[in-house]
């Protein structure tokens, strides 16, 4: 394929998570030789200077620069259902097309779904390929909170609000060349409410993380690794029952539990050994539409134990070695299992193989087949 230039729009980037799937796609096109621009409207200032030392190559274009970010009403209604942004980021991809014409735009974000429709009004006689990922459905939000006590009645009163938003949606996602998600569950969404199916699933694990398997270390202290990112306080008393009841756990994360082996915020690297070693991983959530780490855990050879639900179970269903699990003691024991048993060279090999299928140069290959049929 010729080397192409490529816009990757994120109108409003304020920290890397929930934005790590579009940055990791932008340097993965760039390794395949593509010129690529990030298209941001306002971008916070530490979230710059990280991006221009960690990715020299990428040429990022922004309007403004903040020193710091926010999300609110306000955001959601300006970024993800207002026109305004979506004009200017046009504009300013319009413009840039005037020099030098863009080959494939793509907006891999909630925010940005009015630019298929102005690139497609534009008057360039040769438009380039546009692509979108429906990261979230309003419809998954208010399933969701329907179950909620407290919500319940809310949900139903503004139940009417998402047959009008369906119209936009419908029209703002059907005018792009290429429809992509960020998970089965959403593209099962997708297909229900809206009748569209999606071609691939975008979303893949960090190979610079996770480019080389750390072996797996039979260490004298077994453990859990429990991720708290994603947790309520259902879930926080289920850990603490666990601790209490003997399983050896170590959680990182934003939720703080009551135990000396909570290591809060780690990094990367940090991650990438917590999950190699452990036995197992739990991941408890309260709602997910794909589940990173259940992917980051498997490619570090280690199985995962979590709940039935929404996404989770859409995506890792399938995989022998996501076990899933409601009732307490179902946990619990699966966690004992585990802790008693050593990992073997099949299972963590098993796990790995089926993780491959979410490696990000499988995922760009498939999504620059698109572009290709897209061009036909």
């Amino acid at each position: 394929m010729d080397k192409m230039k490529i816009a990757i729009i994120i109108p409003y980037l304020h920290k890397i998570e929930g934005n790590k799937t579009a940055l990791l796609l932008a340097s993965q096109l760039m390794k395949e030789g593509n010129d690529v621009f990030l298209i941001i409207w306002k971008i916070k200032s530490t979230i710059y200077e990280d991006l221009t030392e960690k990715y020299p190559d990428l040429k990022i274009k922004y309007h403004k620069i903040l020193k710091k970010g926010k999300f609110g009403i306000i955001f959601a209604i300006k970024y993800q259902l207002l026109k305004g942004v979506d004009r200017k980021l046009s504009n300013m991809i319009l413009n840039e097309e005037k020099s030098s014409m863009f080959d494939f735009v793509i907006v891999p974000s909630n925010e940005g779904k009015w630019i298929g429709q102005y690139i497609k009004k534009s008057e360039l006689k040769e438009k380039p390929i546009t692509m979108v990922t429906v990261m979230e459905l309003h419809e998954n939000g208010m399933l969701m909170y329907h179950r909620k006590k407290g919500i319940k009645i809310a949900s139903l009163l503004f139940y009417p609000l998402f047959f009008i938003l369906q119209i936009f949606e419908d029209e703002r996602i059907k005018s792009f060349d290429i429809i992509t998600v960020n998970s089965k569950w959403t593209a099962n969404s997708l297909s229900y409410f809206y009748g569209l199916n999606s071609q691939i699933v975008v979303n893949h694990y960090d190979s610079e993380v996770f480019k080389v398997h750390k072996e797996y270390e039979k260490i004298d202290v077994k453990y859990i690794a429990v991720p708290t990112i994603s947790i309520t306080e259902k879930h926080k008393r289920i850990i603490q029952k666990l601790l209490k009841d003997g399983i050896n756990i170590i959680a990182f994360g934003k939720r703080k539990i009551d135990t000396e082996n909570y290591l809060g915020f780690v990094t990367d690297e940090k991650l990438r050994d917590i999950l190699t070693n452990a036995s197992a991983t739990l991941f408890l959530f309260d709602y997910e539409a794909f589940g990173l780490i259940p992917l980051e855990s498997l490619i570090c050879g280690t199985p995962v134990i979590t709940e039935p639900k929404l996404g989770v179970f859409a995506e890792y269903n399938d995989c022998p070695d996501v076990h899933f699990a409601e009732k307490y003691e179902d946990i619990k024991k699966l966690c004992n299992s585990f802790l008693n048993s050593e990992k073997s060279s099949e299972s963590i090999k098993r796990c790995i193989e089926w993780a491959k299928q979410y490696d990000p140069e499988i995922v760009t290959k498939k999504i620059l087949h698109a572009y290709e049929n897209a061009r036909k």
